[in-house]
């Protein structure tokens, strides 16, 4: 466990992402659901993004005569499969508040998911960087979405988000590096210790600041 790797981190409370990465259920099926909501939840507040989430499945859901709460937060199973999701243009895809480009990121990503580029039991076949290789070619999916999918979807134990600014400031105050964000060679040199367990480290870092994730 990694709070015996580095003691320094079992003074922090041990909450759900920790538990979770601790017990990670193998069985998770990818689907369009949870790549598609990290393409709607891109560089918006979260608020925003939820608001849109609802429109976007409530577009669908009608016609499918499925009852949706009034907020369709990430507990909420039913999401259109990447089929229904193709019989819809662009246009109507942004009136549930989509942009342009987000509209046509998610066609992209169910049009890979239908062809079978991407497929549930590919992706658990796949190594991390095997996975990372496969879903960047998703117009809209960048090593961000990807490590964040891969952690907090896949519930994979040994990511470490190189990108991530809160993660970086995380390190960077968890090893006294003062006002000095660590690149990612530094990162990966400073955390090796915490393999296999990175994720958790992670999720420690934002515990650090006290940043809240989907999974708290």
């Amino acid at each position: 466990m990694l709070p015996r790797k580095s003691p320094r981190l079992s003074k922090l409370p041990t909450t759900s992402y920790y538990t979770k990465s601790q017990t990670q259920n193998k069985t998770v099926v990818p689907t369009t659901k949870d790549l598609a909501s990290s393409i709607i939840y891109q560089q918006i507040s979260g608020k925003a993004a939820q608001a849109i989430r609802t429109r976007f499945v409530k577009l669908f859901a009608e016609e499918y005569k499925v009852k949706v709460p009034e907020v369709v937060t990430g507990d909420f199973k039913w999401f259109p499969t990447a089929e229904m999701v193709l019989k819809k243009t662009s246009e109507e895809l942004k009136s549930a508040g989509l942009s342009l480009r987000k509209a046509q990121y998610v066609l992209d990503l169910a049009q890979k998911f239908n062809d079978n580029n991407i497929s549930a039991e590919g992706l658990h076949r796949m190594s991390d960087d095997e996975i990372r290789k496969l879903l960047i070619q998703v117009k809209g999916i960048g090593h961000w979405t990807v490590d964040m999918y891969l952690m907090m979807d896949l519930g994979h134990p040994d990511i470490l988000p190189t990108t991530d600014l809160g993660i970086r400031k995380g390190i960077a105050k968890h090893f006294g590096l003062k006002n000095n964000l660590p690149p990612p060679d530094q990162m990966e040199q400073l955390t090796e210790h915490w393999r296999p367990y990175r994720s958790v480290g992670s999720w420690y870092m934002w515990r650090i600041l006290d940043i809240k994730t989907a999974a708290d």
